[in-house]
């Protein structure tokens, strides 16, 4: 999800109508460092990954884009959900910039393993020919954002943030039901969900149930975290956690098919929020609020050993495990999306990634009605299990 849905049209706005005569370049530690940490304490840009997401040929569909939730599949393939997509075909220019606003709400992509990062090898789904595999009823006043997702069967089953276009406002959410034949997508709506949006982690539980995170802002800009769940022999029918911070998840009455009555069971500095499960723990990992030029750079991360919380690092709510080294003329872009994938742990390092948005209102990410495609893409990071003490 974004990160902060509040200001997603203003960015967009910004987009379009900023220019400037000079333009300047992202700098990064990654060629410092390379894909080596510099303790074993460090979290430490994946180059391998990072540059896997730079796809720079038009014929490679989506050029650009945010979100990037993994979907591992039985047959040895991954699903890559992405949010906004600019689309190569008919966005990218001859020098290979491309337009300054996206043209796709999200696109699909398909890894042939969890090794193989040739970026040539990843191909764009589509569906009677159209890469935006998630269609709302009435595309014309709304539109669907992917988020988490996990593989049931012969369909990937992910929740879907439903946005209003304009002005651009959360009003709720789906489960899409992608058939992995077909590449056809089927809906469950699930109304309006009192305004949480549980886009932020899909876990398989041992029960035969999957659990689902969401999010709710709060006034101060905070985030309360939810929990709820559906059986995996049925992703449609949900219910809403409504016990204590680290009640057990077995007790039934700690569970309602009504969301108003679900509690929150973790405080979250912005909406900017992804839960996933690694070796025996959850963890939580939460970008900094950023609004505007304040050159923020921290990714949070907090762990539990229940699904319930409490989420904590110590003594403390969370620990910054990351500083991210993008900057223009010094400064530090949006920032959002923390996503752990499970999967690609290895050597006791699990993989986040996190998307770039815009640096704008600080630096102008539309130059001569141009965009860098670089500026909207993912990052890697490899996170030591040490940093969190997994």
């Amino acid at each position: 999800m974004k990160k902060h849905i509040v200001t997603c049209g203003f960015v967009v706005a910004l987009l379009a109508i900023q220019s400037c005569k000079k333009e300047t370049s992202i700098k990064s530690d990654s060629g410092t460092n390379g894909n080596k940490k510099v303790t074993a304490t460090d979290a430490y840009q994946d180059n391998t990954i990072t540059n896997w997401f730079k796809r720079n040929s038009a014929s490679m569909g989506s050029i650009a884009f945010d979100q990037a939730a993994s979907v591992p599949l039985t047959n040895g393939k991954v699903l890559w959900l992405l949010g906004d997509t600019y689309w190569g075909p008919t966005q990218q220019h001859t020098n290979g910039k491309m337009d300054c606003i996206y043209i796709k709400f999200n696109t699909v992509l398909q890894q042939p393993t969890t090794s193989n990062w040739t970026t040539a090898s990843t191909i764009n789904l589509t569906y009677a020919g159209e890469p935006q595999i998630f269609q709302h009823l009435t595309p014309a006043t709304k539109l669907y954002w992917p988020s988490a997702g996990i593989q049931i069967g012969n369909k990937v089953y992910c929740f879907l943030t439903e946005m209003q276009r304009s002005p651009l406002a959360y009003t709720g959410g789906a489960v899409g039901a992608l058939d992995l034949t077909t590449n056809g997508v089927g809906y469950t709506l699930l109304g309006g969900l009192n305004g949480i949006n549980f886009g932020n982690g899909m876990i398989k539980g041992t029960d035969g149930y999957i659990y689902i995170y969401g999010n709710k802002q709060k006034a101060n800009w905070t985030n309360d975290i939810y929990l709820a769940r559906c059986l995996q022999t049925n992703p449609a029918a949900w219910s809403y956690y409504k016990g204590t911070i680290g009640g057990n998840v077995a007790t039934a009455s700690n569970w309602s098919t009504t969301v108003s009555t679900a509690v929150p069971i973790f405080n979250a500095v912005s909406s900017g929020v992804n839960v996933a499960k690694i070796s025996t723990k959850y963890v939580l990992t939460n970008t900094a609020f950023t609004f505007g030029c304040e050159n923020i750079r921290a990714i949070y991360g907090s762990t539990s050993t229940n699904l319930t919380g409490p989420f904590a690092y110590g003594a403390q709510p969370r620990k910054v495990i990351y500083n991210i080294p993008d900057t223009k003329v010094g400064v530090a872009p949006n920032f959002y999306t923390p996503i752990v994938h499970p999967h690609l742990t290895a050597n006791s390092e699990f993989l986040m990634t996190y998307c770039i948005n815009t640096w704008n209102p600080c630096v102008s990410s539309c130059i001569n009605n141009e965009a860098i495609p670089d500026d909207y893409r993912p990052r890697a990071v490899r996170v030591p299990f040490s940093v969190l003490g997994l």
